[in-house]
């Protein structure tokens, strides 16, 4: 297994709102001082965080399918197709974008912190699609951890709420109540993509171990199937995100 690991000078950075908002972006467009422009499946990462109250004006997406994570405050959704829903800390929001829709984002605290995740769908059978909105609260996730030590929350994927994405992803919300070990599988072809948001940890893998640390951003890829261990401490908090590396459909088609 492949381990690349890309501390927060390698990530990007964006602000909205006068700085009201203000983003590190493990993968982000090209300008934005991202080494990465995309992990396979998965386009883009904002981490995002709010000192004050703050808005994204209305701006449109299409195609892709978008979920945004609010770790801690409240946040605001407002969309073209009549949603206003106000999201609150642990509630995830999905917009499958199909052939257009426009929203804007708000911070409602003082002290706001959330992601947002691009997965990019086969273009071609997308684009043409009616868009499509769903949100759910934090209750509608469930720690499937049998060990009191850490906490492991499907967010998207198989036996979680969002198992209807177009595109093969899995997000996976990871914490550390004291010292402990998480062991999973990477599936061949697959890439798994964390973000230290709290404390340090290590990747076991093949014999080897990578330290990493808050902030860090991680890459492991697989050729063929391979087993894992994440180590943590209390306190440690990440999130994975396992994507295809090559889906077998071209990325970016051109426009008729």
């Amino acid at each position: 297994m492949q381990v690349d690991i890309y501390p927060p000078e390698e990530q990007g950075y964006g602000e909205f709102d006068n700085g009201a908002i203000i983003e590190q972006k493990p993968i982000g467009f090209s300008g934005e001082g991202s080494r990465l422009n995309r992990s396979g499946t998965l386009f883009y990462w904002a981490w995002m965080k709010a000192t004050r109250k703050g808005k994204i004006g209305m701006h449109p997406h299409s195609a892709f399918e978008i979920i945004s994570y609010m770790i801690s405050g409240r946040g605001r959704h407002v969309d073209s197709m009549g949603n206003d829903k106000i999201m609150e800390t642990g509630g995830v929001q999905v917009m499958q974008t199909g052939r257009g829709i426009f929203h804007e984002e708000h911070t409602l605290d003082d002290s706001v912190e959330g992601f947002q995740i691009w997965l990019e769908p086969n273009h071609m059978e997308t684009q043409h699609k009616t868009p499509v909105y769903r949100d759910y609260a934090l209750d509608a996730f469930i720690n499937s951890s049998m060990d009191e030590r850490y906490e492991v929350k499907g967010i998207v994927g198989p036996d979680t709420p969002i198992d209807y994405l177009e595109t093969d992803a899995r997000i996976t919300d990871l914490r550390f109540h004291e010292s402990a070990h998480h062991e999973a599988i990477l599936g061949s072809g697959h890439l798994l993509n964390i973000l230290a948001v709290r404390g340090d940890a290590r990747l076991r893998t093949n014999g080897n171990t990578h330290e990493f640390n808050q902030k860090d951003f991680v890459v492991a890829s697989a050729e063929v199937e391979a087993a894992y261990k994440l180590q943590g401490d209390a306190g440690t908090h990440l999130l994975l995100i396992e994507t295809l590396r090559d889906p077998g459909y071209r990325l970016y088609p051109k426009q008729p």
